[in-house]
């Protein structure tokens, strides 16, 4: 911005009272790195009409904003290439929102076999223990969502119809404001 753009903002500001904003990404006076937003309005005081621009320094906000990214992205990466399977589920339906590329190898699936379906879809009826599968998840969930964990063993069956034994480890946790239950 150059000083003229400047002075047709703050006379601008003062003769129609609107706030004009300005993003400002240039060098300080001793070349310092700066982002700085300002704010012009009008303020009316008994002597006549004032300028206030504020200045606000953006450069700790968007640090912040990066590292929350980069962070998200890190997480993310340590879900999809995990070795082990990981399923978010929905709390009240079980339903899978996601899963790891793991978890599909497991499932011997693609993404459209489980994303949406429930655990029930890959257990048989009955546990070889002679227990029914549905009552021993429920129970587990139950146990997850009353003391936010929960651990268990588990024949499944895959989707191409070989069964296997999974030791289950059960955590409810919260994604964006929804509590959902990490299964691996």
């Amino acid at each position: 911005w150059c000083k003229q753009g400047w002075t047709d903002l703050a006379r601008s500001t003062l003769e129609n009272g609107q706030e004009h904003i300005i993003d400002y990404q240039g060098s300080g006076s001793i070349g310092q790195p700066l982002d700085v937003q300002f704010k012009f309005n009008r303020v009316r005081f008994s002597r006549g009409n004032h300028l206030l621009i504020q200045g606000i320094d953006l450069s700790e906000i968007h640090a912040a904003q990066w590292l929350i990214a980069e962070g998200k992205l890190w997480y993310q990466k340590l879900f999809d290439e995990s070795p082990d399977a990981y399923f978010i589920t929905a709390h009240e339906s079980a339903q899978v929102i996601e899963c790891n590329a793991a978890a599909l190898t497991l499932l011997r699936a693609r993404p459209e076999q489980v994303i949406g379906t429930t655990p029930s879809a890959w257990v048989p009826e009955f546990q070889p223990d002679g227990r029914r599968s549905q009552e021993l998840v429920a129970k587990h969930i139950r146990a997850v969502l009353e003391i936010g964990q929960s651990r268990f063993e588990i024949l499944i069956r895959r989707l191409d119809g070989s069964e296997v034994w999974l030791d289950i480890f059960a955590t409810s946790t919260s994604r964006s404001g929804e509590l959902v239950l990490l299964v691996n």
